[in-house]
């Protein structure tokens, strides 16, 4: 679907002396080059932040109004951003605003992906009431329509769509192992919770919860350091599973950590028999279909 250009709302946006920002009426962008496409927050300091999205992706820039100059900075969902200048000044980007912005931001697009492309895929593990139409591969609406009925079959239809625009065919692989063997957990209680860190040990927020969890700073930093993956701790409340991907040479190395409640470990391990590497592919694929539901609610609209 393409949006008519007449049909986009402009996204012009200022920053205000109070912290907060506010949108600013039709036809008051005075930025050069500017498009019906882009996202502008004008900031104080001659600055203003122009975000775009390129491939599916989102991209920002911060640029000085009147000149060529810009430098590409990150948005991060649930976090401020901080913003320095010449001569030591700082602005604030609250993190209430930044997901103002990059919801501002996502609402002028259609989403990325073809339809038919992850209709197909899914055809033939989704549900027979769902895709029995003869209209779910063709008509984008109308299977929309069908998968509005589960909130799972919906989740694993964005990150399909997502995935194949992206290339990332990993990703693809992921969700129909989640939701052929365990699609139940993507959504329930209690939940099975997925990290990921470049470095050894994962950021403080994700270690602060795995200590909530009965696991501690010992017990991480110690799987972490083992030679051999998968590697399995367990306490009261659940299951930690830890693995480590890539040669850190060719493949640059990552880590990933999933927690599953006794509950669900039970029957997923110990009923189904589901092997440890694939309890950790259904972790990820199962947090992969919740973010793709997420970030598709940020579209102004799929299909008329």
């Amino acid at each position: 679907m393409v949006l008519d250009a007449q049909e986009v709302e402009e996204m012009i946006f200022e920053l205000m002396s109070s912290g907060a920002i506010v949108k600013l009426p039709e036809d008051s962008c005075i930025i050069s080059g500017y498009q019906p496409e882009d996202v502008i927050l004008l900031l104080p300091f001659n600055r203003y932040l122009r975000g775009k999205v390129q491939n599916g992706y989102e991209n920002w820039k911060l640029c000085r109004i009147g000149t060529d100059g810009q430098e590409e900075i990150f948005l991060y969902e649930g976090e401020a951003r901080t913003l320095s200048f010449d001569g030591g000044h700082q602005v604030i980007i609250s993190h209430e605003d930044v997901e103002k912005l990059k919801n501002a931001l996502f609402a002028l697009i259609p989403p990325p992906g073809i339809h038919c492309q992850a209709a197909a895929v899914l055809k033939g593990i989704l549900e027979p009431e769902l895709v029995s139409n003869d209209l779910f591969i063709s008509d984008e609406a109308n299977a929309l329509m069908q998968l509005d009925k589960k909130i799972e079959a919906k989740a694993a239809y964005w990150a399909v769509r997502f995935a194949l625009a992206r290339g990332e065919h990993g990703t693809v692989s992921r969700i129909k192992l989640w939701y052929r063997i365990a699609q139940n957990i993507a959504f329930s209680e209690p939940k099975v919770l997925v990290w990921f860190s470049l470095t050894q040990i994962p950021e403080v927020e994700a270690v602060a919860k795995m200590n909530s969890l009965g696991f501690s700073e010992e017990d991480i930093n110690r799987i972490a350091g083992q030679q051999v993956s998968p590697v399995l701790l367990f306490s009261k409340n659940g299951y930690l599973l830890f693995a480590s991907y890539g040669d850190g040479l060719k493949t640059p190395l990552f880590r990933q950590w999933a927690y599953y409640p006794t509950s669900v470990w039970n029957e997923l391990r110990e009923c189904n028999r589901i092997t440890r590497r694939d309890l950790l592919a259904v972790a990820w694929g199962a947090n992969e279909a919740r973010q793709a539901l997420k970030i598709s609610s940020r579209y102004m609209k799929t299909q008329e």
